[in-house]
């Protein structure tokens, strides 16, 4: 018979085995997969070398942002001013904080005197939504990333690399704690040595799906110029979505909880959960802010499985939101002109990507195929290739990352237990730019505020980094 400490000592063997032949790199007492332990290790070298590069000269810095204040008539506070000098003067830095802290405004500072010096400038960020949405509020091009290094279809490389590198004197990545450590490593890789770059993000918000905690570790790296901010600046109209995303962050369940666009609705069963959903969208949302239900609101919860999670909930907000529409039932979902569709695979031959958000614009029953409208281009999908599509009346929180939305509707329920997380209901909220209702199971939503308990991802980056 074989004993436990033999089958130890068998596990143990084929393990260094495994070492030896390269199929696991270890550091110590941690194993890392090679591929990944070598993306990891470039982010770092890639870093350091920036890091033992003198300040940049910024003559004519402070007139020039005069200029811009007396412009627009604006005035940036210390804090602003700082992260601007730091991105004018060094080759990378971090500018992180929550919503309504006024990282809109210092790009834009950033961007003005990038252009003054004639400098070539490449925005980016992780998905098409959060590209749109940076473009949209610079005033100029922004690409995804994928986009940004021109992926290649068939062999899913990127074109752009440490051989091609890209033609910019500065880059600006938004929406950087969705960034993982391989996509980290290939964009690092294809930014020119004389480049200045800037990252941005919220660093409170969810880590990135893929591997790898890259904006908190680089946080954590004393050398990295960075700036975090925290003043909450007012919004127009006494907006206190920001205000109370900012006591839950704190782990403080904000009192009172409703406000003038901060909502609270409680719940004691799913079907009563669904009553409520159906006010709001029948009238509660747009007694609130005048908007496109199709479009312009997203129901976000944390999993996807449970009687309310975004299998059982999307079929039911489809007949609520896209009514009196025939329905076309391919690979078990029906579908539906003018639906609300959301891609959940890369592809690279068509140009879309995990997260992307379109309109069904025509479905052809006997050829079998579907047309969706994604932001100015239109994709057309085989019966082979829906399972590539899911409905998105209502999403996971985790999928929202990188977007923003006029209107949430955020559901809590008691089946959610395992997610509910504080970074996970921080994210949601955050989500919202005019409007956010919270439906809450009894005790979800505290029992999310006051769970700081999240997954730890295992990386060596920050000692990397040294």
């Amino acid at each position: 018979d074989v004993t436990d400490d033999d089958a130890i000592q068998n596990l143990l063997e084929q393990f260094k085995r495994i070492c030896e032949a390269g199929r696991i790199k270890r550091h110590g007492e941690d194993c890392f997969f090679p591929p990944l332990d070598n993306a990891e290790q470039k982010i770092a070298e890639i870093i350091k070398r920036r890091l033992n590069e003198n300040e940049l000269p910024t003559y004519g810095f402070e007139r020039e942002l005069v200029d811009w204040e007396r412009e627009h008539k604006f005035s940036f506070d210390p804090v602003q001013r700082e992260a601007i000098r730091l991105a004018t003067a060094h080759k990378i830095c971090i500018i992180t904080g929550g919503p309504g802290t006024g990282k809109t405004t210092i790009l834009k500072g950033i961007l003005h005197l990038a252009r003054k010096m004639g400098e070539n400038i490449l925005l980016a960020a992780p998905t098409g939504r959060a590209a749109k949405g940076m473009g949209d509020c610079c005033g100029d091009k922004a690409y995804t990333i994928h986009r940004l290094l021109e992926v290649d279809p068939v062999t899913k490389k990127f074109n752009k690399n440490e051989f091609n590198k890209l033609d910019c004197n500065l880059l600006i990545v938004d929406e950087f704690s969705m960034v993982d450590t391989w996509l980290a490593a290939s964009l690092l890789d294809a930014v020119p040595e004389t480049a200045r770059i800037v990252f941005v993000g919220d660093a409170d918000q969810l880590p990135s799906v893929g591997p790898g905690n890259v904006l908190n570790d680089l946080l954590q790296c004393p050398r990295i110029p960075s700036v975090r901010l925290q003043h909450i600046f007012r919004q127009s109209g006494g907006n206190d979505i920001a205000d109370k995303a900012a006591k839950i962050n704190q782990g403080i369940t904000p009192s009172p909880i409703e406000g003038p666009n901060f909502h609270f609705i409680p719940f004691e069963t799913p079907e009563e959960a669904k009553l409520h959903l159906q006010r709001l969208i029948a009238t509660g949302v747009r007694s609130k802010i005048d908007i496109d239900l199709k479009t312009d609101l997203q129901i976000l919860v944390p999993m996807r499985k449970g009687p309310l999670g975004i299998i059982e909930l999307n079929p039911f907000l489809q007949d609520l939101l896209n009514p009196g529409v025939p329905r076309h039932k391919m690979v078990g979902i029906e579908w539906s002109v003018g639906g609300r569709v959301m891609q959940i695979k890369n592809n690279y031959d068509k140009n879309v990507f995990n997260g992307d958000v379109g309109i069904v614009y025509s479905i052809y029953k006997e050829k079998r195929k579907i047309a969706v409208f994604f932001d100015e281009k239109l994709i057309t999908y085989q019966d082979d290739e829906l399972d590539e599509l899911q409905l998105a009346y209502a999403c996971t929180i985790h999928k929202s990352q990188g977007s923003e939305y006029p209107a949430v509707i955020v559901i809590l329920d008691s089946s959610h237990y395992v997610m509910l997380q504080r970074n996970l209901i921080y994210t949601a909220i955050t989500r919202a730019k005019g409007h956010v209702w919270i439906l809450s199971a009894p005790g979800a939503f505290h029992q999310a505020v006051r769970n700081n308990r999240s997954t730890r991802r295992y990386t060596r980056l920050k000692e990397r980094l040294g």
